[in-house]
């Protein structure tokens, strides 16, 4: 939000006040409404007289009628409602930023104005809201049940932070490039990349002017692939190749540390590769380093811990079945029934 329209929502905060009224602490609707944008795509695609019919009714009724489907429509409305504030000038908040914003900058650019409708933009801006919201998300949900499930692997990450950050008032002062250096904490966040596969679906491309050729190494036989044929492959595929990553379903930080693990980094396409790849990445690597070291810092698990931790994380009702995809809709889905992952928190001495 911030970096698309100079505002934020403070979803996790517990004094949020909304209309003069205090809200919810950890409010999930935006996260609700991300996650049925992202997955209803081959429903809608076959009736997208559904999506016309749920934005034309109030909220009140949407909601009734389906309440995950009423989140995502409100969602675009709000974003609409972002977007005519920023081209109508009432939003200049970004004014006080020490960074450019999205579409601030796309307005003040040189497009034509046919490319800088609210409609066009007020679109964009919910795929990337979208995007920035569940895929690093996912990663930091699936990588928290691995480090809690494997306390060989989150005492080596602790201790490797303890170092590089000695207190945990250090919390935020330590440099983003010092955290990109820790090579443990590198290993964990690329592991936990490789096992969330950024989304799950073919993502095609095609050569519109020449033919492909490609050979099957299983065969050796070569076949020709026509000009404007499109291409996809999923990266669950290429991240649970054997050959690549064997016990590829195993959460292995240490293979990223090994002899020749560098050649491993073209197969790990979270953010798929190319000019089309994802363009959040750099902002979702920071988003993960951050987390990462601010959580595991001063957080541990009931068998691991540091001396200055402020409490610990405890699995509650959550195996592998809660990480492991299972189907693919868009975004990688787990078993029918899974509540997700599951964690509660203790404070010291309890």
């Amino acid at each position: 939000m911030t970096y698309c329209f100079a505002r934020h929502d403070n979803r996790l905060e517990t004094d949020r006040v909304i209309a003069g009224t205090e809200a919810p602490d950890f409010d999930p609707s935006y996260r609700d409404a991300s996650y049925f944008g992202s997955t209803a795509g081959n429903y809608l695609k076959h009736a997208p007289w559904v999506n016309n019919f749920m934005q034309s009714l109030p909220n009140s009724i949407a909601e009734l009628l389906h309440p995950a489907m009423a989140s995502f429509v409100a969602q675009k409305r709000d974003v609409l409602a972002h977007i005519q504030s920023i081209t109508s000038g009432h939003n200049a908040s970004h004014q006080d930023l020490s960074h450019p914003t999205i579409f601030h900058t796309i307005l003040d650019c040189k497009l034509p104005d046919h490319e800088k409708r609210d409609d066009r933009l007020s679109d964009d801006a919910q795929v990337l809201t979208m995007a920035g919201t569940l895929t690093t998300a996912w990663v930091l949900e699936v990588t928290t049940f691995h480090l809690l499930s494997n306390p060989s692997i989150l005492r080596a990450l602790k201790a490797e932070l303890s170092s590089a950050i000695p207190s945990r008032n250090d919390i935020g002062a330590v440099p983003l490039p010092t955290l990109e250096s820790l090579p443990y904490l590198n290993a964990v966040i690329k592991e936990g990349l490789r096992l969330t596969y950024g989304v799950s679906c073919r993502l095609a491309r095609s050569d519109p002017d020449n033919a492909i050729p490609f050979t099957d190494k299983a065969t050796g036989k070569t076949y020709t692939i026509p000009p404007g044929t499109p291409i996809g492959m999923t990266s669950v595929q290429i991240h649970h190749d054997e050959s690549l990553f064997p016990d590829s379903w195993t959460f292995r930080p240490d293979r990223w540390l090994a002899p020749g693990s560098k050649a491993l980094e073209k197969y790990m396409v979270s953010f798929t590769a190319g000019s089309r790849q994802c363009l959040g990445m750099n902002l979702a690597y920071c988003e993960l380093y951050l987390a990462m070291s601010a959580v595991w810092r001063v957080w541990g698990s009931r068998e691991v811990r540091g001396a200055d931790d402020v409490g610990v994380f405890e699995l509650w009702g959550t195996d592998k079945t809660d990480v492991e995809i299972q189907s693919d809709a868009f975004l990688p889905i787990v078993r029918k029934g899974s509540q997700g992952i599951r964690v509660r928190a203790f404070g010291v001495g309890e």
